[in-house]
């Protein structure tokens, strides 16, 4: 019997970046046969010549080092970033293969169980096995300060004077899964004595020791649940040094095996450092045409200089090269709100990309919702103008219609082919109920276009509502201190507080990950503009 297990904490977002060679192990041996492993970045057609220096290897051992490495890093890193994370029981998908395969497994254990109790004489090789796995399930859940507890356990479920009644045919199992029970009901949990007491009401023997074997799986999960309380506020404490140590480390061992831990983090912050520079160059060429007018000199003043105060604790500088760097950072922060699928996630961010994902979503059903709101209104005009109400239940209609993430990154199109139904409904109720004209059949189909065309990527009307959000997180990372309100876009007043906590959520997870990372990433674009400044101060002499 191998009864359910709790599910280990997913760390697939830690791995390494697909386009990597990975070790191999060889089927025919115990022996692991290393394989090349290089920077995707440094990656290089193969050549005909023969290379000046051998390739690097990296052995089985390694790569579960780093492996481990990542999983330790990622579990103290959802502890200490999400307050309600607990480990869940495993359980298959419905149809998938591996639950039917459990499931015909299980079933044949309980099956040959059955069959054996009722042979004459008993065979009791399967329910000895059983008591003892009930036994060893039991001493898990016990705590040091058990030790009266304990002592009792070993002398009632002693499996070697179990075995001699056995022989004998003496063994009494409801004795002992009324004993299992009552251990059972001292140390669970209040959420469970519900199923204690169903397991009171059970007569036959083999489904009352199934139920036993599933609650103690449950028990399990509820003990580690419980440690993992425990230990939160301890981790939290000490989690940002933890994960930078980690971290520190992993780059090491593949720095030793010849793979740049930052190559994806350093393309991902170079890219904004280009854009940066691009802004720069454009500004001294506005200033050495000074003379031109007053509007270039206005437009040399108008170039953002404000240090982003949200980063100041964290080492910012208030020197020009710091507020450069850190409007760098911010702005590639900001990028992973509209991520571009087709680009590898940055090292630095692997541990949060589950969750930056749903913040993805989450902005971009905010910009739908917005772009509906404005597109109905200019198509129906005065007349829903100044109804609060009905820009109120669109909003609500179309929140849960678009709310569906699968739907956002599966069929776009379909979803607001839905949205668009429900608007010309919504919209037609709203007239007739106030008296008015309904719209015409083909004022509705241009409104349902318009809508539908939303799902367009290269609709001007997505953009600009997307662009509208990322100016405001922008804006909210860029505050000076004290600030307590930013001004929301237009568009999105009926989407405050929807945009305001999907901001807040936001700023956690990057304000911890700066916290980890920051020194990287400062290091990264300090280098890059520095090289920039050298750029643009030649191409002015």
């Amino acid at each position: 019997m191998d009864p359910p297990s709790p599910e280990e904490d997913p760390d697939s977002q830690g791995g390494r970046p697909t386009n990597e060679k990975r070790p191999r192990l060889d089927s025919g041996s115990n022996t692991t046969t290393p394989v090349p492993v290089q920077s995707p970045r440094n990656h290089k057609p193969e050549q005909t010549s023969i290379a000046a220096s051998p390739p690097r290897f990296m052995s089985l051992d390694d790569v579960i080092k780093m492996a481990n490495g990542v999983t330790n890093m990622s579990l103290a890193h959802e502890l200490a970033v999400n307050d309600e994370f607990q480990l869940k029981p495993a359980e298959p998908s419905g149809d998938s293969l591996e639950r039917q395969v459990r499931d015909i497994v299980h079933k044949a254990f309980w099956d040959s169980l059955e069959e054996q109790l009722k042979t004459d004489p008993t065979d009791h090789s399967y329910s000895l096995k059983l008591l003892q796995d009930v036994k060893d399930s039991l001493l898990e859940l016990l705590l040091p300060q058990h030790t009266r507890l304990r002592r009792d356990l070993e002398e009632v479920l002693d499996m070697a004077l179990i075995e001699q009644r056995a022989e004998h045919g003496g063994v009494d199992f409801r004795y002992y899964a009324d004993y299992v029970i009552g251990v059972m009901a001292t140390l669970c949990a209040p959420v469970r004595d519900e199923q204690i007491a169903r397991l009171r009401q059970l007569t036959d023997i083999v489904p009352l020791y199934k139920e036993i074997c599933e609650l103690l799986s449950l028990m399990r999960v509820d003990m580690v649940n419980f440690a993992i309380s425990q230990l939160r506020p301890m981790v939290k404490e000490h989690s940002v040094e933890y994960e930078r140590n980690k971290f520190k480390s992993l780059l090491a061992t593949q720095k030793e095996n010849g793979v740049d831990g930052l190559a994806f983090t350093r393309d991902w912050l170079t890219r904004h450092c280009s854009r940066l520079q691009a802004d720069r160059q454009l500004t001294h060429t506005i200033g050495q045409q000074g003379s031109a007018g007053a509007e270039s000199s206005d437009a040399v003043a108008a170039a953002p200089t404000a240090v982003p105060s949200l980063w100041s604790h964290a080492g910012a500088g208030s020197s020009g090269q710091g507020v450069q760097v850190q409007r760098v950072i911010n702005e590639a922060y900001v990028e992973l709100l509209d991520w571009d699928q087709d680009r590898v996630c940055p090292e630095t961010v692997l541990v949060d990309a589950r969750r930056l994902a749903e913040l993805q979503d989450r902005a971009l059903c905010l910009a739908l919702i917005a772009a509906v709101l404005a597109v109905t209104y200019s198509a129906v005009g005065a007349l829903v103008k100044d109804l609060r109400d009905f820009k109120q239940t669109l909003k609500e209609h179309c929140t849960i219609i678009i709310a569906d993430s699968k739907l956002i990154r599966e069929d776009l199109k379909g979803l607001m082919t839905n949205v668009a139904e429900q608007v010309s409904k919504l919209t037609t109720d709203c007239l007739i109920k106030r008296e008015f004209k309904p719209l015409s059949s083909v004022h509705e189909s241009v409104l349902k276009g318009q809508i539908i065309a939303l799902s367009e990527a290269t609709n001007p009307i997505q953009k600009l509502m997307k662009s509208r959000v990322s100016g405001f997180v922008t804006s909210v990372l860029s505050a000076p201190p004290g600030s307590k309100t930013v001004p929301i876009p237009a568009g999105f007043s009926a989407l405050e507080a929807e945009l305001s906590r999907m901001c807040e959520s936001f700023v956690r997870v990057i304000s911890y990950n700066y916290a980890v990372f920051g020194a990287y990433y400062r290091d990264i674009v300090t280098e890059v503009l520095s090289g920039g400044d050298m750029a643009v101060t030649s191409s002015g002499e």
